[in-house]
């Protein structure tokens, strides 16, 4: 046994030598030369380059900044912001470059940058989802000794708590940050998730402070900022006077090429994302009705959004992501015994619900491919589920309610005004949500505890069949039209 263990000893220690005697530094830094230069031009130039510096010096000076600069390459997030854009093939490339850095170069000077970045691939609402994990490297980086990734760490888990829905903890850290006195890209995106928080507990006016604030830092434009402070300050006002939600409201008429809408998402650009059922795809439009990215996917059934701006679709007996960007969609799970789904909601940590045509709803965790049951209504005539950061709200067509679902499978009514039919649900950050009640001929906006604030009577605007609605990022309502179609835009 020792000599066995001997040998094996001998054997590495001899391949240790030889890669340091193969070793050429000077090598490596032509090669990385050349290829910080071409950073930014396509992977198929800059990727050949990094790997050689790899190859040349694997244990040298600049082994950890081509690995890295390799998974930059791939895509992979720099902030949480940018979490859920990565295919599954980019992350399966990303995650043993980083870890090649962490278990054999655990000291080099990116070191904690490799801890931080490989914290955010955790978060990514895919098969390697791991919160747990996350917080980890979250923690490595922390305890590091490079203060830029320290402190972005510490932001990227309070991030994590505030996407998996433990705010207090979130404030906690978000508070901290700021209270520091440093300034940068962490303090302003702090700033901005503080607000989202606050949002969410209905203090409108320091959140619109907040958010402005983080404007005024020039925070990345990823971090949505400005959207969130017009919704900020659009509560702010309607909670001051009650009436404004009454009074006539502009709108905006746009005929697109889709019809038979399976959901629609709001873009922070103005633009939305609508399923089109009619024509098996789904497509981006721009704020002029533009179409500016098609995804084509068979037997569509139903389009959702999440608060990170990610967009889900249910088709053919499958759950994707849709990957902006590049066309594609990424298969997250089979819907089993709920296909075909009628209707489809997902939060920011990549897990997803879905509804049949029997009422029953199931969850879909992040990084799992199988549904696990959760609700189901008495009645067996829900209609619509949509996630307003805390809860789900079922639309209930037989008895005309909207009841709220609690993570644990828990429910009770929210609404019992008594709706015609309520329709499709949408929610917004501040918890309010719409119901479109298409038989009645209104879209009801309620407050969080499902007060109503506003009334909307669509068919004033020659709206004849509705068939999706959503929230936007800055609070205001979306109308899908199948009979035009038209997409109407109510600021």
């Amino acid at each position: 046994m020792r000599r066995g263990w001997t040998a094996g000893w001998l054997a590495a220690a001899l391949a240790a030598h030889w890669a340091a005697e193969a070793a050429d530094p000077e090598a490596a830094a032509r090669r990385y030369g050349s290829a910080v230069r071409l950073l930014g031009e396509s992977a198929e130039d800059v990727a050949p380059l990094l790997r050689e510096v790899v190859e040349l010096d694997p244990k040298g000076a600049l082994a950890d900044d081509a690995l890295i600069e390799l998974a930059l390459v791939e895509g992979i997030p720099r902030w949480p912001e940018e979490v859920g854009r990565i295919s599954a093939a980019a992350l399966q490339k990303s995650l043993p470059l980083l870890d090649q850095i962490l278990a054999g170069l655990p000291d080099a000077d990116r070191a904690d940058e490799a801890r931080y970045l490989r914290g955010l691939l955790a978060s990514e609402p895919l098969a390697a989802s791991s919160p747990t994990s996350a917080r980890s490297f979250f923690l490595g980086a922390m305890r590091g000794t490079d203060d830029r990734w320290r402190r972005a760490a510490r932001y990227a888990s309070g991030w994590l708590y505030l996407r998996d829905g433990r705010r207090d903890r979130a404030i906690e850290v978000f508070h901290a940050l700021l209270a520091d006195g440093t300034g940068g890209q962490v303090a302003a995106r702090a700033r901005v998730s503080l607000a989202r928080c606050l949002l969410a507990e209905g203090d409108y006016g320091e959140a619109a402070r907040l958010l402005q604030q983080a404007i005024d830092a020039g925070v990345s434009g990823d971090a949505l900022a400005e959207a969130h402070r017009e919704l900020a300050v659009r509560s702010l006002l309607a909670d001051v006077d009650a009436m404004a939600a009454a009074r006539p409201q502009p709108v905006v008429t746009t005929r697109i090429p889709a019809g038979a809408a399976a959901g629609m998402v709001p873009t922070p650009d103005g633009g939305i994302v609508l399923g089109d059922r009619r024509h098996d795809r789904i497509v981006a439009f721009d704020a002029r009705g533009g179409a500016r990215s098609v995804w084509e996917v068979a037997d569509l059934e139903a389009v959702a959004g999440d608060r990170a701006g990610g967009v889900w679709a249910a088709a053919g007996g499958y759950v994707y992501r849709v990957l902006a960007g590049n066309s594609r969609l990424q298969r997250v799970a089979a819907t089993g015994e709920w296909s075909p789904v009628a209707g489809l909601a997902a939060d920011a940590s990549g897990a997803v619900w879905i509804l049949d045509r029997r009422g029953r709803i199931a969850r879909i965790a992040a990084g799992s491919m199988a549904p696990v049951p959760l609700w189901q209504s008495a009645s067996g005539r829900a209609s619509s589920i949509a996630w307003d950061g805390r809860r789900l709200l079922v639309g209930d067509e037989r008895q005309g309610t909207v009841v709220a679902v609690r993570a644990d499978g828990t429910s009770s009514p929210l609404v019992e005004q008594g709706f015609e039919r309520p329709g499709a649900i949408t929610a917004d950050a501040s918890g309010r949500f719409a119901v479109l009640d298409a038989r009645a001929g209104y879209v009801y906006v309620h407050r969080p505890d499902g007060t109503v604030v506003d009334a909307y009577s669509f068919r004033t605007d020659g709206i004849e069949r509705p068939s999706a609605i959503a929230l936007g990022l800055d609070g205001s309502l979306h109308v899908h039209d199948d009979q035009g179609p038209s997409w109407m835009r109510r600021p």
